[in-house]
């Protein structure tokens, strides 16, 4: 008999109802006897929410709470390449779900009306328990286990999480970012954006090459990044923006200059908090200087998800030895974050329910930066005054969603449960 869903827990269904909804969709799906490709979802996302140990972990301490696959079935399904691209493409679905149903954090700046912003970035795992170690110049056995790279992307206006690519666990014991993003397609990079959309990309100073971003640019994809501090570049003009305009306050430097024998744009923006310099390096000409300053800032958001993951959900090890299994994890953590993302949503339109405590100090720390600002007759630019959204799930929520998720208990209660909770300070 294949396993099916037994919870008769609300928060199990509302939370995992998008799924169900869009498994009409995917076409990778196959009729399996014993592992129905809907419950392998749920399965894997459920052990990404409870934040086990390892695999064994995990079945063990869930089996009073759902029904579960086999030792053997589970690491089995976890070395499919057709679930994997099930997963993706599940993934994919949310994501388009996340965009349609979140607000855009960017929808008051019409400049970037036909953009879409996504911060990425590299991000580690450990390695796996049954990784087979290689040879190591710094290891005094001359042998060690290598972690797994991956590279995620944020879309800043609603934070929907994606996987972009796994390093190279073949023929490369460290991959380079830049080696693996030049592996991804245009297509990849594009994310479906429709034609005619520009597609900027945020990332750290691992994602220059001069080269790639021109040939990327041909097909509406742009990066803006930190200026390396070793970069070699010619002033070739001044841009045309007004830096008197209130949003470019903080601007000191706006132009184009030739780099590696390519036309680029350097801003340099000073912040007001801090007083750091920061100069940044992009191939997108036409935006406000002050805007691309506080467009890369939101780069940070993508470090507190992988803050969420490490430390709230404890995936800090790959599942498994496989690449295959390795990129579906990295997929199942994507699908979970996006129910996240969803259900906070709904949880704030349809319950009324917020963290409270948590926006309210972000709106006090806000009122003390501006009012010291203020005594050293200063001001505090709009543009680093907005997009106060919370940046990752708290500790709050993913203990509540523990708590509840296999309880079966009155949808108003389990409410009523993180309101409280949201209350205490």
């Amino acid at each position: 008999m294949a396993l099916s869903i037994t919870s008769t827990s609300a928060l199990h269904r509302r939370f995992f109802a998008p799924i169900s909804a869009l498994l009409s969709k995917l076409t990778r799906q196959r009729a399996c006897p014993k592992l129905s490709d809907g419950y392998w979802l749920q399965v894997g996302i459920c052990r990404v929410l409870e934040g086990a140990k390892n695999g064994r972990d995990f079945l063990q301490t869930m089996q009073a709470k759902m029904a579960l696959p086999s030792h053997h079935h589970f690491f089995a399904t976890l070395k499919s390449k057709r679930r994997l691209a099930l997963c993706a493409q599940a993934n994919a679905e949310l994501v388009a779900l996340v965009a349609k149903s979140l607000p855009d954090a960017f929808a008051a700046y019409r400049a970037l009306d036909l953009f879409d912003l996504h911060a990425a970035d590299g991000h580690a795992h450990a390695a796996a328990v049954h990784d087979a170690p290689q040879h190591s110049n710094t290891s005094p056995t001359g042998k060690a286990k290598f972690a797994t790279s991956h590279i995620y992307s944020l879309n800043l206006r609603t934070h929907g999480l994606t996987h972009l690519a796994l390093a190279d666990q073949i023929t490369r014991r460290k991959e380079h970012e830049m080696r693996t993003l030049k592996r991804l397609t245009l297509d990849d990079l594009r994310q479906g954006a429709l034609k005619g959309r520009k597609v900027l990309y945020i990332y750290d100073p691992a994602c220059i090459d001069y080269t790639l971003w021109r040939e990327l640019k041909q097909g509406g994809v742009y990066f803006l990044t930190r200026l390396k501090s070793n970069a070699r570049m010619i002033h070739c003009g001044s841009m045309r923006h007004n830096l008197a305009d209130p949003g470019n306050a903080g601007v000191l430097i706006d132009e184009q200059v030739g780099v590696a024998g390519g036309m680029l744009r350097h801003v340099q923006f000073q912040c007001p908090q801090s007083g750091e310099i920061y100069d940044f390096l992009t191939n997108e000409m036409t935006l406000p200087p002050g805007l691309i300053a506080r467009t890369y800032r939101m780069r940070w958001d993508i470090e507190k998800v992988y803050d969420e993951v490490k430390n709230k959900f404890n995936e800090q090890k790959a599942w498994a030895s496989t690449p295959t299994a390795k990129a579906m994890q990295a997929q199942f953590i994507c699908l979970a974050h996006n129910l996240m993302v969803l259900q906070e949503h709904q949880l704030k339109t349809q319950e009324g329910v917020t963290n409270t405590s948590e926006i309210k100090r972000k709106a006090q720390r806000l009122e003390l930066e501006i009012a010291r600002l203020a005594q050293k007759k200063e001001v505090l630019p709009v543009l680093l005054q907005d997009f106060q959204r919370l940046t990752q799930r708290s500790v709050k929520y993913v203990r509540w969603l523990r708590a509840f998720l296999f309880v079966d208990a009155p949808w108003p209660t389990v409410v009523a449960a993180l309101r409280k909770s949201y209350a205490v300070s």
